[in-house]
């Protein structure tokens, strides 16, 4: 009868030795697959953002090409909306001379509706855009999980109305001592 409750209770302690083993295993697998799962959303973030950028790209291509100002699709911004995506993103956006055309220069909101007029299906995201510098900036989710944000460029600065650099890259101070000079013009 010994032999019976020493059995019993080596049974039970392996057991729960077991489930703790279990539970720790579960718990592992479980963060690794959250992460995975955030991870992925996160490429598929960047992976629209970059697909808008380089459909806007092509649009501006094709409005220097015929000057067809339809190419520059979605709502044009005011200037306190685009300070407000300024504010929202925390930087200020890439300064365009007031030699090009208000069109041109103008920000533009792209809703889910407007990305599937430029061939983006399925998107639930709303961007803001410049069809000159290329700029492009998901205000649905400002930030990826891993708290970068989705913001991207073409072009970021100007000389007599000629793009003088591709994916340069620029810091606040620069880019406010380029809004002052073409501000001066």
């Amino acid at each position: 009868m010994n032999k019976t409750k020493e059995n019993a209770g080596v049974t039970l302690v392996a057991l729960i030795i077991t489930m703790i083993v279990m539970i720790i295993i579960a718990g592992t697998s479980i963060y690794i697959g959250i992460n995975d799962i955030d991870n992925s959303q996160d490429s598929m973030a960047k992976a629209e953002l970059e697909e808008v950028k380089n459909i806007i790209g092509q649009r501006y291509l094709n409005y220097i090409k015929t000057k067809n100002k339809a190419y520059f699709a979605g709502t044009k911004l005011s200037s306190s909306e685009v300070s407000a995506v300024e504010s929202k993103i925390g930087r200020l956006l890439i300064p365009i001379p007031n030699t090009f055309d208000e069109d041109e220069r103008a920000y533009y909101r792209l809703t889910p509706n407007d990305l599937v007029t430029i061939g983006i299906e399925d998107s639930l995201n709303t961007y803001v855009v410049n069809y000159i510098t290329g700029e492009t900036i998901n205000i649905t989710k400002t930030k990826t999980n891993g708290d970068e944000l989705l913001y991207t460029y073409i072009r970021s600065s100007f000389d007599d109305n000629e793009i003088t650099s591709f994916k340069e890259p620029m810091n606040e101070i620069t880019i406010e001592q380029e809004r002052q000079k073409f501000n001066s013009l």
